[in-house]
């Protein structure tokens, strides 16, 4: 090797000086490659000032060296096949192995994959896990010679499929003997951190070969405690490392006893009360920074937990109107086109037909109201018939336009079905169904406001499981079925992210490490928690730290891989490399709070206190600093709600309508008719019965899907049934028509949840029906199902001096126990009541529930002689409640029924009601819907609507108790 082709050199912390070090050490039409890609983010500028600069992964470097030297080369492997091929050899472990209880576990591939790439560069084979397992003890012994067989089934799945890893390609280089022309005058590799014993051997090599490489190492002379990984390069090369020129800083001094007089960044330290006070404090520093000259792009946000900060600080710019320039990932499922294909093939491969119900409603199908209903109830009646998607077909088969791509994609779907086909296949089967109308003019048109990010997700669609395609074809070898393909990709799209597009360039940057971040004068980092910097120690869960001590102590002459100890000791190089990237300004921030625990402030913050006694600046931002001081807002938004809440305290009026149309909307059509419900909950709050019953909203479509199937069995008129089988198939239809009704209304894991309560609701309703009837007999032939108020004998109409109520209600049925007339009722809440006087009975709830079932009572009474209200529920035991009648001998039987007294007498009963109803009138009459908040509230479904409740603190005036 020629004497001073191979130069090692040290760049100190900080892009200014690796633009330095890469600067003096590049030629024209040199190559600039590093061990970690995003290492050499930041120099790409370079590329307009050194004339044919070329940067390149580490890898193609490699790549390009075995084409120069004529050597047969092979394609590298991608992480994802890398997997695929663990997942099919994790598969076929036998029991005992001792990854054998997470072989199915994705996080155990990505493991085992992380591992074996960490052997291979430090230049280990399976053989030498072999030979450390002879020495080792039993259970090192076995999880090593596992992973041996592991890593060598991988390797010969690779090389049967024509791959090959980039150290295998460089250790095959290595091997070979002699000079060779080169087209590589000189290479800079940016070694950084990283420590990469055979690639450190194989740029000897290069170099031995004529190439002139320069190895950059990051780290500071003079401190060998710190950046380890820098020495131990210097150590496996053997040579000494040239130091640049070092100006004092004040990174230096970190972790070290000295406390001299250094340059330093302003250095701010913030502390919130929660995550999102923190990002939104983290922008607006941003937005004063950029307000006081700092060129936005200037200003850099470093996360360390980018889970948790991202969403909250892309919420808190687009809040304050502050620009963010960032290249992040997301889970591609979030992605909305990907869960509508995903969605789309899951119907395609289901049997039931109804399921496409749920693609129906996509925007990215563009589908005409009027249309959508037809097809909806086209696939309601399909499955009537059989074969249900052979008879839609020939449904949709009429001269419609608006029909062509339901067609199209049953065209698909009928071709796939005919054969399996290999994975290869399925793939262009898929691409196929994706350029399929209109999903081309929908998705790919400029129309579309989010073209770009939609096309980026759906090529990781096709990319991702394309990579998969010549793995699973080898370690199958056989073809797969429609729902097996579909069930395949969901897994793999469940464990891909997806890139998305930047926000405004030349805006404040956002990014996920550190050495991403470049040049800064302002360099906010926050979540400076423990556990998060640093990162809490841990072992590595395929070679803890015992079975790295075996393998290095067997293979002496290899390089000692790293324990966890020398690995977290890395989180102080960050620290340093942190305060070192901060040109001007830096800004370190902690919530002190977050998911109902407290938070342990890093250990950093007091070493970097230590450094800077008195020199930092502490802002304490307390709950009452939500939004800062007037003399401090940085945003409009800031200013005027600081204004709102340092001005005088305005009372909460009740919301008074003033419009006719507006009071027409929530005023009850009492002589049209009204529900007996609506006045019951009218007398809880008048807010919830006027969005419920005269604005019809249903917050939860859950909730409505329950509540109808309390009237399962009124429909099924169950009570009048004559025996057991009668009433089985009644209930059994009335079920089967309710759940094809909510079908598209719900997620399809919601729709087999309310499937499986109805089935077991009905179960349980007719058991209770039948062992009531063995201990109250009922009189055959007497019973009348679903009868509406107003007729037989029943009353419809509430006199209230002038004002003539209507009430719309059918009850149930009417039986007869004995000689008692009772009135049945299917109800969803618990159906006991209490008298007034008992404990709880004096709550609001209870005098709702009781008024709507007095209602009931009272207008079938006198006319039908009711006297007693039989009330079932969903899961508990029915109630009997007595009125005016004589002790009945009627028994009460724990868990399927109870008796009670409802009133003493008629007259009771009566004065009950009329009170009861002229209070909710009076309620309902004043058209302020004013919410009236009480323990209700915990269950209510419109609290986000008035947050006047118990669980909100609008007019509860929480703020100052909460600081207190």
């Amino acid at each position: 090797m020629s004497g001073n082709r191979l130069r090692l050199a040290w760049y100190t912390p900080g892009s200014a000086s690796l633009e330095e070090a890469v600067r003096s050490h590049i030629e024209p039409n040199g190559v600039v490659t590093s061990f970690e890609s995003s290492a050499i983010l930041p120099l790409y500028p370079l590329r307009e000032e050194i004339e044919g600069l070329e940067f390149m992964g580490f890898e193609s470097v490699v790549a390009q060296a075995s084409r120069i030297v004529k050597m047969d080369s092979t394609t590298l492997p991608t992480p994802d096949q890398v997997h695929a091929i663990l997942e099919t050899r994790c598969g076929k472990l036998a029991e005992g192995n001792p990854f054998y209880a997470s072989r199915k576990f994705v996080g155990t591939h990505r493991a085992l994959s992380r591992a074996i790439q960490e052997l291979r560069h430090f230049g280990y084979h399976p053989e030498d896990l072999r030979t450390a397992a002879g020495a080792a003890e039993s259970h090192s012994s076995r999880k090593l010679t596992a992973l041996a067989d592991i890593w060598q089934g991988l390797e010969d799945d690779l090389h049967d499929l024509g791959f090959e890893f980039g150290t295998e390609r460089a250790v095959r280089m290595l091997e070979l003997s002699g000079n060779t022309s080169h087209a590589m005058p000189n290479v800079v590799a940016v070694a950084g951190t990283s420590f990469e014993p055979q690639y450190l051997s194989w740029l000897q090599w290069l170099c031995a070969q004529g190439t002139r490489v320069s190895i950059l190492i990051e780290g500071i002379p003079a401190r060998a405690d710190l950046f380890q990984n820098a020495w131990r390069t210097i150590a496996h090369l053997g040579i000494d490392a040239e130091a640049p020129e070092i100006r004092p800083a004040l990174y230096q001094t970190l972790f070290d006893k000295v406390e001299p007089e250094l340059p330093a960044p302003q250095v701010s330290v913030l502390t919130a009360a929660d995550p999102l006070t923190e990002a939104e404090w983290i922008v607006r520093t941003c937005i004063k920074e950029v307000g006081q000259g700092v060129i936005p792009e200037r200003i850099v946000i470093a996360l360390r937990d980018p889970d948790t900060y991202h969403p909250l600080l892309q919420m808190a710019a687009r809040l304050f109107g502050a620009p963010l320039w960032v290249n992040h990932s997301v889970e591609l499922l979030t992605n909305s086109f990907v869960a509508f294909i995903l969605c789309l093939l899951e119907c395609l491969a289901d049997s039931d037909v109804r399921k496409l119900r749920r693609v129906l409603p996509s925007t990215y199908l563009q589908i005409d109201p009027k249309v959508q209903k037809e097809l909806s109830d086209l696939l309601i009646e399909a499955r009537h018939h059989e074969p249900a998607w052979e008879w839609l077909e020939t449904q949709l088969l009429v001269d419609a336009p608006e029909y062509r791509w339901l067609l199209d994609i049953l065209d698909w779907r009928k071709s796939v079905l005919a054969e399996s086909a290999s994975w290869v296949t399925w793939v262009d089967r898929f691409r196929k169904l994706t350029e399929l109308d209109p999903l081309p003019t929908t998705v790919m048109s400029e129309a579309n406001p989010t073209q770009r990010r939609d096309e980026q997700a759906r090529n990781r669609m096709q990319i991702s499981i394309a990579r998969y395609g010549v793995v699973f074809d080898h370690a199958n070898g056989r073809n797969f079925e429609l729902p097996e393909f579909v069930r395949k990709c969901r897994e793999i799209w469940e464990n891909q992210e997806c890139t998305v597009p930047p926000g405004q360039r030349g805006g404040i940057r956002l990014v996920n490490h550190l050495s991403r971040v470049g040049d800064a004068d302002v360099l906010l980092v926050p979540g400076m928690l423990e556990g998060q910097m640093p990162r809490r120690r841990s072992e590595d869960p395929i070679l803890d730290d015992a079975d790295r001590e075996q393998l290095s102590r067997a293979c002496s002459e290899k390089p000692p891989l790293l324990s966890s100890h020398e690995k977290a000791r890395m989180e102080r190089d960050d620290f340093v490399r942190m305060v070192a990237l901060a040109g001007k300004k830096l800004v370190l921030s902690l919530p002190i709070t977050s998911d109902d625990r407290d938070n342990t402030p890093a250990f950093y913050l007091y070493e970097i206190q230590r450094a800077l006694t008195g020199k930092i600046d502490y802002v304490d931002l307390n709950l009452k600093m939500v939004f800062p001081p007037i003399e401090s807002a940085v945003t409009p938004r800031d200013l005027v709600i600081r204004e709102k809440l340092d001005g005088p305290r305005e009372t909460l009026y009740p919301t008074k309508l003033t419009q006719p149309s507006a009071k027409a909307a929530v005023t009850p059509p009492y002589e049209s008719g009204v529900y007996a419900e609506e006045l019951g909950r009218a007398l809880l709050c008048t807010f919830q019965s006027s969005c419920r019953d005269r604005l019809n909203l249903w917050p939860s479509t859950t909730s409505h899907a329950t509540a109808r199937i309390t009237q399962i069995p009124k429909r099924a008129h169950l009570s009048t049934a004559p025996d057991r089988e009668t009433a089985r198939a009644a209930i059994d239809k009335e079920v089967q028509e309710e759940l094809a009704s909510q079908f598209a209304q719900l997620e399809f894991w919601e729709w087999r949840v309310l499937e499986s309560a109805a089935k077991r609701y009905a179960d349980q309703w007719i058991d209770r029906e039948f062992k009531m009837r063995e201990i109250w007999p009922v009189q055959p032939g007497k019973s009348r199902a679903r009868v509406r108020l107003g007729q037989n004998g029943t009353r419809q109409t509430i006199e209230l001096g002038d004002r003539k109520i209507t009430l719309l209600n059918e009850i149930s049925a009417l039986v007869l126990i004995g000689n008692m007339g009772v009135v049945v009722d299917y109800r969803h809440s618990d159906p006991s009541l209490k008298y007034p006087s008992e404990s709880g009975g004096d709550s609001a709830q209870n005098h709702s529930r009781r008024l709507v079932h007095g209602l009931l009572l009272q207008q079938a009474t006198q006319q039908c002689h009711a006297q007693a209200l039989l009330i079932d529920s969903l899961n508990k035991p029915r109630h009997l409640y007595l009125a005016n009648a004589e002790e009945a001998n009627l028994p009460s039987v724990k868990g399927v029924a109870e008796v009670t007294r409802f009133t003493n007498t008629f007259e009771d009963l009566h004065h009950e009601v009329v009170f009861g109803v002229r209070s909710a009138v009076a309620k309902l009459d004043r058209l302020d819907m004013a919410p009236t908040p009480g323990d209700y509230c915990e269950l209510c479904e419109y609290g986000e609507l008035c947050r006047s409740g118990s669980q909100f603190s609008d007019s509860m005036g929480s703020f100052e108790e909460d600081t207190e």
